[in-house]
């Protein structure tokens, strides 16, 4: 990822797309859904709809095993992506584990998170 891509969130589907577009195409592929403009509860709403289908039509529990923020996102639009995400796993009482790789981009452990750590620790 270059380091001076800088996606604030929420934001509207069509930044989140030119930005993943850097990624490549298949990154922003995933975030084309002609029925949302915004990214917010609703996007994940959307986006996790079918394995919550097909979960209550087995009967089964849903689990998302590994998810996060890169820790060179904004520590305000952290906290908006996690509150979010956590209201839809709330919501359909989905298990989760979020990342918590040590030395890497993707660690609540850090001191970067310092300053919103007790309130990720809420929303966990």
């Amino acid at each position: 990822m270059p380091s001076d891509l800088v996606m604030e969130y929420p934001s509207t589907l069509s930044s989140y797309i030119d930005g993943t577009c850097i990624l490549g195409e298949d990154m922003a592929i995933s975030l084309r859904n002609p029925t949302l403009t915004k990214m917010g509860p609703e996007f994940f709403d959307a986006t996790f709809a079918e394995a919550i289908k097909i979960a209550e039509d087995r009967d089964v529990p849903l689990y998302c095993g590994e998810y996060g923020v890169i820790d060179k996102a904004p520590l305000d639009s952290t906290l908006k992506w996690f509150s979010d995400i956590h209201s839809i796993f709330e919501k359909y009482g989905i298990g989760r584990a979020v990342w918590s790789y040590k030395n890497m981009d993707f660690g609540l452990t850090g001191s970067h998170y310092a300053p919103i750590f007790q309130d990720l620790i809420k929303l966990l």
